[in-house]
C-alpha cells in the first residue's frame, strides 16, 4: 500500500505499469482482502489517474472515506 491513514483506517494503493502481471495482481489482491478484514478501507487507483486526472482520484478516495 502507497498510503495508510491510521486514523480514518483507509488504506491507498497506486498501481504502476508493473501491476499489469497477472502474479502482482493476485498477490496484491491477497494482501488487500487480508487488511481488510481489519475493517480497513481501500482506495484503489492507476498512477497515470494520479498523473492525469489527481482531482478525479481524491474524489474517489472520499467516497470511500
Amino acid at each position: 500500500m502507497d498510503f495508510y491513514c491510521h486514523e480514518k483506517r483507509l488504506a491507498v494503493e497506486v498501481d504502476g505499469s508493473m501491476y499489469r502481471d497477472e502474479d502482482v495482481v493476485n498477490r496484491d489482491r491477497e494482501r488487500q482482502e487480508l487488511i481488510e478484514k481489519y475493517g480497513i478501507r481501500f482506495s484503489r487507483c492507476t498512477s497515470e489517474d494520479v498523473e492525469q486526472d489527481l482531482a478525479r482520484v481524491l474524489d474517489e478516495i472520499r467516497v470511500v472515506w
